[in-house]
C-alpha cells in the first residue's frame, strides 16, 4: 500500500541505530587506509555522498563515491572500499567490486543479499523486502559504524544525537511535511550548501521517485555563479538548506540571493536542528524524505511504484 512507505520511512530514527550497530560488530584489519572508496548507484550512492560529505571536513583519509564500472586508477591495497548495492545485484557496483577484488582492495560489502551477498567475503546484511530509498539509514550508518570501529573518525556522540533528536521530533516533522507538501507549486528547486548539498540531492531524488514529479538541485555558492541567472521562474518553488551554524559569508550570500533572484518566487526555508553536522544533515534528510511521501499521497500518486525504472533494467539486461 502506498502508505506503507510513509510508516516504513517514519522508523528512520530506529534504523540509525540497528544500521550503526551492524557496522560497529563487523571486524577489519586495522591497517593504514589512504583513502576510501563508496562504489554505489542511486540510494546506495547517495550513501557514499552523504558520507563523504561529513568525513572529508573531519579526516585526513579522503572519500570518493564511485558511480562507475571500474575503480579510480588510485585504488588498490592501501583502499578501503564500501561495496553498497541494496538488492546485491547492481551491475555498475558488482563489476566495481569485482575490479576492487582485482586490486587488492580492504573490501565490505553492503547489501541485503544477491551476488554481491555471495560473492563478497566481508558483507554486512541488511533488511531485505524495503523499498531502497527508504534503507537510506541502513545504506549510510553501517559505514560511519565501520570507520568508528577502525578509529577514522570518531562518531558515537553525533550518532546517538542523531538517533534522539529524529525521534523526538517525528511527530513534528511530520506535520511540518504535510503542511510544506502543501505548498508546494510547479517544480521545486533544492539548494543545499557544505554538508548539505548531498542532502539538496536526496531531496530531489525523492521528490522524482516518490511524488512522480521532476525537481533540480544545486548548491551554494556554484549557483551564484551560473543558476542565478535562471531566475525568476514564476510558480516554482525554491527550496532552501538552512542551518544556524552557516558561516557568515555563505549567510550572506544566501539572504542576498534571495534579494536579487528569488523576489518573485516562493521560497521556502528547511532550517536544520541539531547541535553536531550528523545531527544535522540527518534531520534535514529525515524531514526532506517525509515532503516528498505526504506529497506523493496529497497528489494520490503511490510513492513506491517505480515502474518506468524497473521496465529499464528488465530491457538493459
Amino acid at each position: 500500500m502506498p502508505t506503507d512507505m510513509l510508516q516504513m520511512a517514519s522508523k528512520f530514527p530506529e534504523q540509525i541505530k540497528e544500521a550503526y550497530e551492524l557496522g560497529r560488530n563487523v571486524r577489519v584489519p586495522k591497517k593504514s587506509f589512504k583513502n576510501i572508496i563508496v562504489a554505489g548507484m542511486g540510494g546506495s550512492g547517495i550513501g557514499g555522498d552523504l558520507l563523504a560529505s561529513w568525513l572529508n571536513p573531519r579526516s585526513s583519509i579522503p572519500a570518493w563515491v564511485n558511480r562507475d564500472y571500474t575503480l579510480p586508477a588510485f585504488a588498490g591495497p592501501e583502499t578501503l572500499l564500501f561495496a553498497v548495492s541494496y538488492s546485491g545485484n547492481t551491475e555498475e557496483t558488482l563489476s566495481a567490486f569485482r575490479d576492487g577484488v582485482r586490486r587488492g582492495c580492504t573490501i565490505i560489502g553492503i547489501t541485503s543479499g544477491g551476488k554481491l551477498g555471495r560473492e563478497c567475503t566481508t558483507s554486512i546484511r541488511i533488511p531485505r523486502d524495503m523499498q531502497p530509498r527508504t534503507a537510506i539509514a541502513y545504506l549510510l550508518f553501517p559505514m560511519i559504524g565501520v570507520l568508528d570501529g577502525l578509529g577514522v573518525v570518531e562518531a558515537d556522540e553525533e550518532v546517538q544525537e542523531s538517533i534522539a533528536i529524529n525521534g523526538r521530533s517525528r511527530d513534528r516533522l511530520n506535520e511540518d511535511a504535510k503542511r510544506i507538501a502543501r505548498e508546494l507549486t510547479g517544480i521545486p528547486v533544492i539548494y543545499g550548501h557544505t554538508i548539505y548539498a548531498p542532502i539538496a540531492k536526496r531531496i530531489r531524488c525523492q521528490f522524482n521517485e516518490n511524488a512522480k514529479i521532476l525537481a533540480r538541485d544545486d548548491n551554494f555558492p556554484e549557483m551564484c555563479h551560473n543558476d542565478i541567472m535562471g531566475w525568476p521562474n514564476a510558480g516554482w518553488t525554491v527550496i532552501l538548506l538552512r542551518s544556524a551554524d552557516e558561516a557568515p559569508y555563505l549567510a550572506r550570500r544566501i539572504e542576498v540571493t534571495k534579494e536579487l533572484a528569488f523576489g518573485d518566487v516562493k521560497v521556502i526555508e528547511l532550517w536544520a536542528k541539531g547541535n553536531s553536522p550528523l545531527a544535522r544533515m540527518t534531520y534535514l534528510l529525515y524531514l526532506g524524505d517525509l515532503i516528498s511521501i505526504h506529497l506523493a499521497l496529497q497528489k494520490g500518486a503511490d510513492p513506491t511504484s517505480t515502474e518506468i525504472i524497473g521496465e529499464l533494467k528488465r530491457r538493459l539486461a
